[in-house]
């Protein structure tokens, strides 16, 4: 095995349990095993933010309420912070005493990935803190790479890996960097969302308005996926009439992703040239992967599924979404 893989083989998260219940604490201590999981905690949501800034977790476990601060206002902090913009890829679990709808909504609307609801379930507990923790680091491997990329926007421009006509990623660029992005995945043993973004009708679009107008056109989808996609998941112009976007997901989050990506294109048309308002309509067809090995082969199996999901899209009519669970290879 490639030493670049070999050593993320075995890692440990970390999580940090914010809780003033010495007893709940106890309990997801015993329901996490070592050499797995890297426990610490916190009594109050200041003690916590301490040594969350000092060493940031992998997954929050926190109560609702705190002797200080609530669970919500903690979650906000960390992920809502203008100097620490990285601590955004901590996946926040919240502690609910009941299933009420409205707890969980307001949860969502302050941040928080996902929550456990009292009594813990020791099998939830583990199954979500696992997936937490593999989005988590998947999330921070994807941002560090899309960081790296915006830095050397201007660098790539002049190699040739940036579409200076829609301000996206291009081809090349997608293949150059997607094998790298799944051989980390593959030594994380974590899944690799991919999105494929067709426009509906582009080649009729194109023979009625011409090539200027359907400029525009494809520089403002750019610019609405780019702007709506999660921070760590890097656009890339895939053909005239199609975008690629990888991110880390799990087939929740990607069909949530796609359903927002499809939202914000469709829902408002697109201002051109000559103040001609042009609504438009999305395929997207998305896959959840999970890559076992050999990345380039892995990479041709995802963008021939990619490919053939659009197809099937088009057949149907366009403008749907459709994302396969998850599939190894």
């Amino acid at each position: 095995m490639h030493l670049a893989l070999q050593k993320y083989r075995r890692y440990t998260s970390r999580v940090l349990v914010v809780d003033s219940n010495l007893q709940t604490v106890q309990q997801v201590q015993g329901h996490l095993a070592e050499p797995d999981y890297s426990i610490d905690s916190a009594e109050l949501g200041e003690m916590a933010w301490s040594k969350i800034a000092q060493q940031p977790p992998h997954v929050v476990i926190c109560a609702q309420k705190l002797p200080d601060i609530s669970g919500l206002a903690l979650c906000q902090r960390i992920k809502a912070n203008p100097q620490m913009p990285e601590l955004r890829t901590i996946h926040f679990m919240l502690i609910l005493n009941s299933t009420d709808p409205e707890a969980k909504s307001l949860a969502l609307m302050a941040g928080v990935d996902n929550w456990l609801v009292q009594p813990l379930d020791p099998l939830d507990l583990q199954t979500k803190v696992k997936i937490g923790s593999q989005l988590c680091m998947t999330r921070s491997a994807l941002s560090w790479t899309n960081q790296r990329l915006l830095t050397l926007r201007n660098l790539l421009s002049h190699l040739g890996l940036l579409d200076i006509s829609v301000g996206s990623l291009n081809r090349q660029a997608l293949m150059e960097s997607m094998p790298l992005m799944l051989a980390e995945a593959i030594a994380r043993q974590v899944p690799i969302g991919c999105l494929r973004i067709n426009v509906d009708n582009f080649d009729q679009l194109l023979t009625t308005y011409g090539v200027k107008v359907m400029e525009e056109v494809l520089r403002a989808v750019s610019g609405r996926l780019n702007n709506n996609c999660d921070p760590q998941s890097v656009i890339y112009r895939w053909e005239i009439d199609s975008f690629i976007c990888l991110t880390p997901a799990d087939d929740g989050t990607l069909e949530t992703l796609a359903q927002r990506l499809h939202n914000v294109i469709t829902s408002h048309p697109i201002s051109v040239a000559y103040g001609l308002l042009l609504p438009l309509t999305v395929s997207i067809g998305g896959i959840v992967f999970r890559p076992l090995n050999h990345p380039e082969n892995c990479m041709t199996s995802i963008l021939q599924e990619l490919d053939q999901l659009i197809q099937n899209i088009k057949h149907a009519g366009g403008n749907q979404i459709k994302v396969l669970h998850t599939l190894d290879n």
